[in-house]
């Protein structure tokens, strides 16, 4: 099989301390239906070692991915689990769309559905997003996103149905060279029905960040924002200052700390808005990561590294 992988593999949860071991063995492949059009398939068998000798677990799976169009690239996947305490369901289809330049689109969907005993719960995604870049001067980026969260949980003695809609706007503006302006607005409405009780709740995030290179490894920063809670009915603020350090080429650890700060799951979750210290770690890559030059052809090869 030249794009066949048979595989043996001993995983652990908790790696420290090992409470969770088992073992994998599973057999992945490849097809080539033709130019851009590529058909991927799994077939797993796991055993617990040690641990919880309840995950037991044999999963089979399809993907699909199709790269044949310059300006867009789409793929989807399913897979079927079944294991000794649950069966589970999981798919996932996305689609990327380059409109212009300087302009992409995207969509994306994940479902998951888990099947217990006692009932199940079903967890599915819905995004629409954009992306915008300057493509002559790379001065300016934003980013847009909109996206539907259902979390359907009819387990157990206490189940309930979270609908949740996110809507989110950052960027990133570049006056000079050293200076970097970064804002985020980010918002959501969510209803929550439980015991045939149905509360609903709104909330907004907004706030800016000021990066400046005093060096070639060093920079500052300043950031401030504030948040609002329907039902707390109460503003939130953030202050804080930080600094970070280049130890290689597009790589960059900052260290900060929060005077005031604020925290939600679902758009304000970064460790950075949160009140007190935290750390902070920036990596810019592209396509272009893995690949190096060969002597010989003067071409590019793909490294099999993985991120």
């Amino acid at each position: 099989m030249k794009d066949g992988k048979v595989y043996s593999e001993y995983r652990m949860s908790d790696a420290i301390s090992a409470r969770e071991a088992e073992a994998a063995i599973g057999l992945k492949n490849k097809w080539y239906v033709q130019e851009g059009l590529t058909l991927s398939t799994l077939f797993e068998r796991v055993e617990s070692l040690e641990g919880d000798k309840d995950s037991t677990a044999t999963a089979a799976g399809v993907g699909v991915e199709y790269l044949a169009k310059e300006n867009y690239k789409a793929s989807g996947r399913l897979e079927k689990r079944w294991g000794d305490t649950s069966d589970t369901l999981l798919g996932s289809a996305g689609i990327a769309y380059r409109y212009t330049d300087d302009i992409t689109l995207l969509a994306k969907d994940i479902y998951s559905q888990v099947d217990y005993d006692d009932g199940h719960r079903t967890i599915n995604r819905f995004q629409l997003g954009a992306a915008y870049r300057d493509y002559d001067s790379n001065q300016l980026d934003m980013l847009a996103k909109l996206e539907y969260r259902l979390d359907d949980n009819a387990t157990g003695n206490d189940p309930y149905q979270k609908d949740a809609i996110v809507w989110s706007w950052s960027g990133n503006y570049h006056p000079t060279r050293p200076l970097t302006l970064s804002g985020r607005y980010a918002g959501k409405y969510t209803e929550y029905d439980a015991d045939n009780i149905v509360s609903d709740n709104t909330a907004h995030a907004v706030y800016a960040r000021g990066l400046y290179d005093i060096s070639e490894r060093w920079d500052i920063g300043l950031q401030a924002g504030t948040y609002w809670n329907k039902q707390a009915d109460d503003l939130a603020y953030l202050v804080g200052a930080e600094v970070g350090y280049s130890p290689m080429t597009n790589l960059w650890l900052s260290l900060g700390y929060n005077f005031m700060g604020f925290e939600d799951e679902d758009i304000a979750y970064d460790d950075s808005t949160q009140e007190g210290a935290y750390f902070r770690l920036r990596f810019k890559f592209d396509e272009d990561l893995f690949k190096r030059e060969d002597p010989r052809k003067n071409k590019r090869l793909t490294s099999d590294s993985t991120l």
